[in-house]
């Protein structure tokens, strides 16, 4: 005969994981690992954005140092064969032509003594071209827009010039703007002094974020899953913000330092352009640092800004030359700002070499 008894046992006793507790554990698994993954997702965005933009200045900057180099050169006539050294200023076109190798003419492939610099809207493209052929200096152009000034500071138009204001043009503003791969747009400007043709002149104006129990306990389990929710919520929110902050600190340094270096390159320009229309050696103004021409606050465009001191350094004869020719040395120091937070600074030393009782 059998005895049977039935016990109750308390679900409290029961070892293991309900259903419902499985399926929590797994709903916060999918939030953390999508927590996760979108944090990674984040950084990787904002890593390649910078590093897209970096690459874009960097491309823009080398655009600008060849164009001022070339234009800077236009009209070098040393045989005074009497050719128009701005044959086409367009808004969208520019030619120059120089004679670098005094043969009197601008044939010349080596290096290129006529240029012609285009702005492509169908393709977006800045292209140069030159008698070998036409190639492509900068893509991801929305927009590319040539100024000119005459020696006043006030601009020329209507465009084409004719050949009367282009006589006149002293110096030139480039504006192009871009976008980057993820669509940000981008834009920078320069100034562009013209050397040959010209006096010396200072255009006014403007010149880039508990160990656990083998018997789950209903109540404790409850209450670790509710602290870890509000541990990853307050993990992700404090994440969320520290990113986009970083994003954005990002970006905005990154623009305003572009900013930054680009007002000190023209700082540097307006010292060269100084040096080169000087007829004669220019006199020293501060005998304390030997400085000959010294800017301060010059404005460029918006918070653009720069300081410039051009200072004498040493004269020697110039060798294989008459005794009557020699050359001046000068020191270069620019600094250039944007906004309150971006600042570049430049050093640079420039030659020049004059003629005595010229």
């Amino acid at each position: 005969m059998f005895n049977l008894r039935y016990v109750r046992r308390s679900p409290l006793d029961r070892q293991g994981m309900t259903l419902v507790e499985l399926m929590i554990a797994m709903a916060l698994f999918a939030v953390v690992t999508t927590v996760v993954i979108g944090f990674m997702t984040g950084s990787r965005r904002t890593y390649d954005a910078t590093s897209d933009r970096a690459n874009y200045q960097q491309s823009m900057r080398a655009v600008f140092s060849l164009v001022t180099r070339e234009m800077r050169s236009a009209g070098c006539d040393p045989r005074e064969a009497g050719f128009d050294r701005l044959p086409v200023c367009d808004d969208i076109s520019v030619r120059c032509r120089m004679d670098l190798d005094a043969d009197g003419s601008t044939l010349g492939i080596n290096p290129d003594e006529d240029v012609t610099y285009t702005y492509d809207d169908a393709t977006d493209e800045i292209l140069r071209t030159t008698s070998t052929g036409t190639m492509t200096i900068l893509r991801e152009v929305t927009s590319c827009q040539f100024r000119y000034f005459d020696e006043t500071g006030a601009e020329l138009s209507p465009v084409p010039l004719s050949v009367t204001n282009r006589d006149l043009v002293r110096f030139l503003d480039i504006d192009i703007a871009g976008e980057l791969r993820d669509g940000e747009p981008v834009a920078y400007a320069t100034r562009v002094f013209l050397r040959n043709g010209c006096p010396a002149v200072r255009p006014k104006g403007r010149f880039m974020r508990p160990a656990r129990s083998l018997v789950p306990d209903r109540e404790g389990f409850a209450l670790v899953t509710s602290l870890l929710i509000v541990l990853v919520l307050s993990v992700v929110a404090v994440a969320a913000v520290v990113l986009s902050s970083t994003e954005k600190k990002a970006t905005f340094a990154e623009g305003v330092h572009a900013s930054a270096i680009f007002a000190a390159d023209a700082g540097g320009e307006a010292a060269i352009h100084f040096l080169r229309m000087s007829d004669a050696p220019p006199k020293i103004v501060d005998f304390a640092n030997f400085t000959v021409r010294a800017e301060t606050d010059a404005q460029l465009t918006g918070s653009q800004e720069y300081d410039m001191d051009c200072q004498f350094m040493t004269r020697r004869r110039k060798t294989g030359w008459g005794p009557q020719f020699i050359d001046y040395d000068f020191r270069v120091d620019c600094s250039g700002r944007a906004s309150t937070q971006g600042r570049s600074d430049v050093d640079l030393v420039a030659s020049r070499l004059f003629r005595e009782g010229y």
